[in-house]
């Protein structure tokens, strides 16, 4: 009679809301033993400066996971603290954790990373928004084996995902976070089993993804209306593309390019639009608003934005 395999001790690294399908799959699994749970220091927030959990900390701890560990950054003297656990594979997903050369060599094969593009595409800290930002038509998930370099180990699976002309970074995050987990779930058995043929990333075709920066969403009317909405999905839900008005802060959080729009007013112009729409006149075309959001005020539709602010036609936003 045939012994029962033990579960794999693993180990799951990941911070944000993005990380958590993919541990509540592992939660699950009868193929690993979840032994423990990396992820980035509470944050301090508000005004009482209360500390709060990470997304994955939060649901480590409704879940009982006996041990989670919260450094800033990972040393070579972590391996001390992964033997101990008797950590014999390690899945990364969004953990915001540089991980030192001494660990992926040691593990090798056993550490895998789901990272939101099609690599070698959009390697990096913002692979979706970056993909809203290059106009893609697709995007996706790949499943890879982790070396010392940025996102550049070999890709045991990659899944594909359509971006719609509506998605956001946000909406895509979700879809994307729920392909992680599917993925991995898929493929856990095989790979912790060594049965999954590993394909290196083509040099020639990689793109880096920078972090993206608060300064990033400033609208520049400059551009054409494609690039504007573009950023606008991009930034949903941070930092939200901005724009000043009144010498304030004026927030878009959704619109659409009418690329066509012919018009001799200077790049910032706001116009009301035959079919009672408001535009603002970019480089090339106009950028059509619905969402906008003053400073201080709540997110509101432009039409009602109007009924109080009628002097917000023909006002130039900077």
């Amino acid at each position: 009679m045939s012994a029962v395999p033990s579960p794999t001790n693993v180990a799951f690294f990941g911070t944000p809301e993005f990380a958590v399908p993919t541990l509540l799959g592992l939660l699950e699994s009868s193929e690993i033993n979840l032994r423990l749970v990396v992820t980035q220091p509470d944050r301090s927030t508000g005004r009482k400066n209360s500390s709060d959990f990470t997304a994955v900390k939060k649901v480590a701890v409704e879940h009982g996971i006996p041990d989670i560990l919260q450094p800033s950054q990972i040393d070579d003297d972590f391996l001390t603290i992964l033997a101990s656990l008797n950590i014999e594979a390690i899945v990364v997903i969004a953990s915001g954790h540089i991980l030192p050369k001494k660990l992926c060599e040691h593990y090798g094969d056993r550490i895998v990373n789901l990272h939101a593009s099609l690599l070698p595409r959009h390697r990096g800290a913002s692979p979706i928004s970056a993909a809203l930002l290059s106009g893609d038509s697709e995007t996706g998930v790949s499943l890879m084996q982790v070396v010392h370099r940025l996102d550049s180990g070999p890709v045991l699976v990659q899944e594909t995902l359509k971006i719609s002309e509506t998605d956001t970074t946000e909406s895509l995050s979700i879809s994307l976070s729920l392909l992680a987990r599917d993925i991995l779930l898929a493929n856990l058995k095989n790979w912790l089993a060594n049965e999954i043929k590993s394909i290196p990333q083509n040099a020639n075709d990689v793109t880096y993804a920078r972090k993206i920066l608060a300064t990033d969403a400033r609208i520049n009317w400059n551009k054409s209306s494609t690039e504007i909405a573009k950023s606008v999905r991009a930034y949903i839900p941070w930092p939200i593309a901005y724009t000043e008005y009144q010498g304030e802060r004026f927030r878009v959080h959704k619109g659409h390019s009418l690329p066509d729009f012919s018009s001799t007013s200077v790049p910032g112009s706001v116009t009301r639009l035959p079919d009672n729409g408001v535009a603002v006149q970019c480089g090339i075309g106009a950028f059509q608003l619905s969402l906008i959001q003053k400073e201080g005020r709540k997110m509101m539709s432009v039409a009602d934005f109007l009924n109080g602010n009628s002097d917000f036609i023909g006002s130039i936003l900077d």
